[in-house]
């Protein structure tokens, strides 16, 4: 085949890298019952931590969009491989016949805006997980003054169905002057094992930062409609 020219190879690339700025990511929580046996719906719950409370109204708007714009670092998770050793098929070799695929946790980071809300948003969230929503107030902030006074001796941790939720990242590529969907990646049934320690200093001021870990039953690729998104 020989060594390719320059000319060659960036016609074979169509003369462009992929960018590693250009995504974003997608929580889909699971329709539900905005009160379903008593008890606020996922949605519902994040809406009310993350959003200030309006007066009239008993529900908030979730601003995904805004979690998504502050996403600072967002890790395409690896799969490997599990293998079993079988010794002695023929003489002298050793055979390493994969058995599951194990798929990576997924990390990332957001930066927090004057208002704190990833932090507000996955912390909730967690809260959610534990059973920290009984006996909050939904009529208003439900991290309010009668939520933080009410003592509690034991938590049930909420149904697994009813915290997960899938996870689509979306990779975006240029392609003239427009964000072509390149692929998207989905987690099914995800949920925010980890949120990290937010440090503060009195030194010279900096972007503050949160980095999150979810657990994930699988991922999937998906090929998106071809459909372009303007650059802003």
């Amino acid at each position: 085949m020989g060594i390719p020219s320059v000319t060659r190879f960036l016609t074979k690339i169509n003369s462009q890298i992929s960018s590693g700025n250009l995504y974003d990511i997608e929580f889909s929580f699971p329709k539900q019952p905005a009160f379903k046996g008593g008890k606020p719906s996922l949605g519902d719950w994040l809406a009310q931590a993350t959003s200030p409370p309006t007066p009239g109204r008993k529900t908030q708007a979730l601003d995904t969009e805004l979690i998504s714009m502050l996403a600072n670092e967002i890790q395409i998770p690896g799969v490997n491989m599990t293998s079993q050793d079988v010794r002695g098929v023929k003489k002298g070799i050793n055979m390493k016949p994969a058995m599951a695929k194990v798929y990576n946790e997924m990390d990332m980071s957001f930066i927090l805006d004057v208002n704190s809300t990833p932090m507000k948003f996955f912390a909730a969230w967690q809260d959610y997980i534990a059973g920290n929503f009984e006996g909050a107030e939904f009529g208003g902030d439900p991290y309010g003054p009668l939520f933080a006074k009410k003592e509690k001796q034991a938590y049930a941790t909420a149904f697994y169905n009813d915290y997960v939720c899938d996870v689509t990242i979306r990779k975006y590529e240029k392609n003239d002057g427009s964000n072509h969907d390149n692929f998207q990646i989905r987690l099914v049934k995800a949920y925010p094992y980890m949120v990290s320690s937010i440090p503060y200093s009195a030194a010279s001021s900096q972007v503050v930062k949160l980095s999150v870990g979810m657990y994930y039953e699988y991922s999937t690729r998906l090929t998106p409609p071809v459909k372009f998104k303007k650059s802003t």
